[in-house]
């Protein structure tokens, strides 16, 4: 959350509970709830001093390419006019389906818990009592009743400095052995009971319990509380999580109010289809996707633009929809996102889907949802990446390539050390099972024997495609066993060697490869592109310096 001075000496109340500023960049103070949001809460509080360090520098690189990428007018030109708004679309889509579907599955009773506990974290641990109608992995021979009676009984005696040492000895939760009962940092919402949330948050504590849930009785002890990272959202974006984390964390039960929520949609605009028309579509479809290769069948766009036919395939809310609105609003996907579409029936379901996301779009530009603290925070957040990548990449294009002398003295700079190839040698091996079996090879070229004869016979790696040929291969090759060998000719038979599976080898230099330089001309473009790409980091490092220089950040190194 950026401030400008005045805003920050009004608002310094709500920053208390050790939220810290984290850094000053021109007029604005940007604080550890900004990497709250950013990072999240509970990965910058379990960073150490040197990883949230590198998170500040990296989230002062991102604004400072936000900032300078405006005086340059980057987000005036059209590629990040078009890719801003297209997430816009689909961002706005993608917050109304989740306020209005919450809308309908939330309990209101959660929604009241939710106002009042979602500012609060608790370190929580507990003590699980199974029992055999609980919903655990492994099934616990306990009745219902004994269950209570012993979470009672213990509930009586237990004390807080014993509770990792009872959970232990009797919980029947099944990572009691690695966590000793720590549940850890329980944020309201988060957990899969809500009887469970409504209790810890509830009580006093520190000791709760019993309570009740799916999984059998539990005993919590609250250790501490902290301030939630939703603690230090403004009122309206609050009240948004409070409503979105009041639903029922069952996918299918929330998918279950999606589809309500778009058959209400479809009932209230009374979508009505072109049957015959849309068969038509699919039909020719379906034969220009037959006729193409099997690259081009995956652009469903250019396949439906060869399709010939005029009018409405559909009417919704009084308004028809030809075939050249459904492409237009295809082409907003990226290729690798859009639907596929097999059969008629799924192609209706793209049809459906457009139409309801233009509903949806049409309903949170109606009602303002764009204008929300959590809408405006996830535009504001692409758009600062957009640019990010936008205003790096201008200036890493902006870096002209080396001209051919730089890469010349580089190479003669460098050559011995990176453009020398070792010396080599190609080998003939013969691998035998036994000492005594090399020794009698060995033997057998001594007194005349060809060593390539010898190898078809003998050696256990012989092929015909390879014949026992072995390298090139350098000085280190099997950890220097073979060094000795680099001070001999063509023609010379090694003496035997152990090899680490116990096998024995002898071998036969066959080639030997000098060593030399790599000709300038086959690395020019490898060291072309290295010292390119250099130049380029060094563009960016300078950029980087001047929006410390430039933008006057100062870093508090205090929390570090």
């Amino acid at each position: 959350m950026k401030n400008n001075c005045f805003f920050v000496l009004l608002f310094v109340p709500f920053f208390l509970f050790g939220n810290e500023w984290v850094f000053s960049l021109k007029d604005s103070l940007y604080y550890e709830s900004d990497m709250y949001a950013f990072y999240g809460l509970s990965e910058w509080k379990r960073s150490s001093g040197e990883k949230k360090k590198k998170m500040v520098e990296d989230f002062i690189v991102r604004e400072g390419a936000y900032f300078f990428g405006k005086e340059q007018g980057i987000n005036f030109s059209p590629s990040f006019f078009e890719k801003s708004f297209n997430r816009k679309r689909e961002l706005l889509v993608n917050y109304v389906y989740k306020i209005e579907v919450a809308r309908l599955a939330a309990d209101p009773n959660r929604v009241k818990e939710g106002a009042l506990f979602l500012n609060e974290d608790l370190l929580v641990h507990h003590i699980l009592f199974g029992h055999e109608e609980a919903s655990l992995r492994v099934p616990v021979k306990k009745t219902k009743e004994e269950a209570l009676f012993l979470c009672l009984e213990v509930l009586d005696t237990l004390q807080v400095e014993n509770f990792s040492a009872a959970a232990l000895k009797l919980s029947d939760d099944g990572g009691v052995n690695l966590n000793k009962g720590r549940v850890g940092w329980v944020s309201w919402g988060s957990t899969p009971s809500p009887s469970f949330e409504r209790e810890i948050f509830s009580k006093a504590g520190p000791l709760i319990g019993p309570i009740e849930t799916d999984f059998g009785y539990h005993i919590a002890y609250i250790e501490t509380k902290r301030p939630s990272s939703f603690s230090f959202l403004p009122p309206s974006e609050y009240d948004d999580m409070v409503l979105i984390r009041s639903c029922p964390r069952d996918i299918k039960k929330l998918k279950k109010f999606s589809d309500s929520y778009d058959s209400i949609n479809i009932e209230t605009n009374k979508l009505i289809f072109n049957h015959d028309l849309v068969g038509e579509v699919f039909s020719q479809f379906s034969k220009n996707k037959a006729s193409v290769s099997s690259y081009e069948k995956n652009n469903i766009v250019a396949l439906l633009e060869s399709v010939k036919v005029s009018g409405s395939l559909c009417v919704y809310g009084q308004e028809g929809f030809g075939l050249s609105w459904f492409i237009e609003r295809l082409k907003k996907f990226s290729p690798s996102n859009r639907p596929p579409i097999t059969d008629l029936s799924s192609f209706y379901s793209t049809l459906r889907t457009l139409l309801l996301q233009e509903s949806a779009y049409l309903f949170g530009v109606k009602n303002s949802y764009e204008q929300r603290d959590v809408f405006q925070k996830q535009f504001l957040s692409y758009q600062k990446d957009l640019m990010y990548n936008m205003y790096f990449k201008s200036i890493v294009n902006g870096v002209e390539r080396p001209d051919s002398s730089l890469v010349y003295n580089y190479y003669v700079e460098n050559k011995d050390k990176k453009y020398k190839t070792q010396k080599s040698l190609k080998l003939q091996e013969i691998v035998v099972p036994s000492w005594q079996d090399a020794d009698i090879v060995l033997n057998k070229y001594i007194n005349g024997e060809d060593f390539s004869v010898l190898a078809e016979t003998f050696s256990l790696s012989w092929t015909s495609q390879k014949k026992g040929g072995l390298g090139p291969v350098e000085k280190n090759f099997k950890k220097g066993e073979l060094a000795s060998l680099f001070s001999k000719d063509v023609g010379f038979v090694s003496d035997i060697y152990k090899n680490e599976d116990g096998t024995y080898s002898l071998y036969l230099i066959k080639k030997v490869y000098p060593s030399s330089y790599i000709p300038y001309k086959k690395v020019y473009s490898r060291i072309s592109s290295f010292l390119h790409k250099t130049l380029q980091e060094e563009e960016k490092e300078k950029a980087v310096s001047s929006f410390y220089k430039n933008l006057k950040i100062i870093i508090n190194e205090d929390i570090f």
